[in-house]
C-alpha cells in the first residue's frame, strides 16, 4: 500500500477529498486538528500536525463523517489505524494517518462512496 505515489495495492478505490468542502470528517473524536485527504469504500487517510501518541497503530479507531445531501446526521465508522507516516506536504511535516475500515461498516459509509463516484464521473473531485 502506497501513501503519496507509487503503486497502489488498495482493493478498493479512494476519492482526493481534501479541497471538497461538502464532506468533514474527525479521526477518533479527537479535539486535534486532523484533515480528511482520502475516502473510499475500505478506509481513509488524514493529515495530522502532530505524531501523537495516542495514535500508534496498531489501534482500532472511529471516523466520523458529515456530508451535505448525502447524510442525514454524522456517521460514526470504525476502523484500524494501519500506520502512521511522518510526510512532507506544502514544506510542512505533517503525520498521514491510514485507516482500513472493518468489513462490518463499509456498508454504512457506501452512499458517501457512491456520490463521490458521481462526482468523480463529473470531473468535480479525482480518484486517489
Amino acid at each position: 500500500m502506497s501513501v503519496q505515489g507509487g503503486i497502489d495495492a488498495r482493493r478498493f478505490p479512494r476519492f482526493k477529498v481534501a479541497h471538497f468542502n461538502k464532506i468533514r470528517a474527525k479521526l477518533d473524536k479527537h479535539d486535534q486538528d486532523h484533515m480528511i485527504v482520502t475516502l473510499g469504500l475500505g478506509g481513509c487517510g488524514f493529515y495530522g500536525v502532530e505524531n501523537e501518541a495516542s495514535l500508534t497503530p496498531p489501534r482500532r479507531v472511529f471516523s466520523i463523517f458529515e456530508m451535505e445531501e448525502t447524510l442525514e446526521k454524522p456517521l460514526e465508522i470504525q476502523g484500524n489505524l494501519v500506520y502512521a507516516k511522518p510526510i512532507v506536504v506544502a514544506n510542512k511535516a505533517v503525520v498521514f494517518y491510514g485507516i482500513e475500515f472493518i468489513e462490518a461498516h463499509r456498508a454504512l459509509i457506501k452512499p458517501v462512496i457512491e456520490k463521490l463516484e458521481k462526482l468523480s464521473e463529473q470531473g468535480i473531485i479525482q480518484p486517489a
